[in-house]
């Protein structure tokens, strides 16, 4: 009945708290949580804070920190773990945060230098590979031809030290010498 809603009314006031009042406890709560290394926690509160308050600056400079931590990792993965995706993963966040933060910029064209450094990289090490694997065949051609050590620059003992200078571990290289030692060797103590 109307009676009952009225008394409820009376009995069950709601606390009224100033938007400041909110705003104090969520920037406390922020900065308690930004300073734990929560920094999701930390951005949900600054945002709750500009849903009250959209022009409130000490929301919008915790929005920075953030932003500035994520670059800062961004920085760090680039720099120090030559990591791109990690980078990426960082500066989208930066991104979503702040877009217009100053380093941004930056920070995309150290990550397009990475970027294209280990296409470099990667581009030489398949050229390398293919070369070593270009040189094994041609040593192992020899090999089976009886070219062990003549003709010289093209033998097959050759072309193993010269896989070993481009890759000093490759085993393939390394049996082939081995082979063409233990046959002269051979070959000598016979004629003992």
């Amino acid at each position: 009945t109307a009676e009952n809603n009225a008394t409820e009314i009376i009995q069950k006031p709601k606390p009224v708290i100033s938007n400041s009042h909110k705003l104090q406890a969520l920037a406390k709560k922020a900065l308690r949580e930004e300073r734990s290394g929560n920094l999701n926690k930390a951005l949900g509160y600054y945002q709750e804070m500009l849903t009250l308050e959209p022009n409130n600056v000490d929301a919008h400079a915790g929005e920075q920190r953030i932003a500035g931590w994520h670059l800062e990792n961004a920085f760090l993965a680039i720099e120090e773990k030559k990591n791109p995706q990690l980078a990426e993963s960082a500066l989208a966040q930066a991104k979503t945060i702040a877009p217009n933060h100053p380093n941004i910029a930056q920070l995309e064209k150290q990550l397009a230098k990475l970027n294209e450094e280990q296409q470099q990289q990667a581009l030489q090490v398949q050229q390398l590979t293919e070369e070593i694997s270009a040189l094994l065949a041609q040593a192992d051609t020899q090999y089976k031809n009886g070219n062990l050590i003549e003709p010289s620059g093209s033998s097959a003992n050759d072309l193993y030290s010269r896989v070993l200078i481009l890759d000093g571990d490759n085993e393939t290289a390394q049996t082939g010498l081995k082979s063409i030692t233990d046959h002269y060797s051979a070959q000598v103590q016979q004629a003992i």
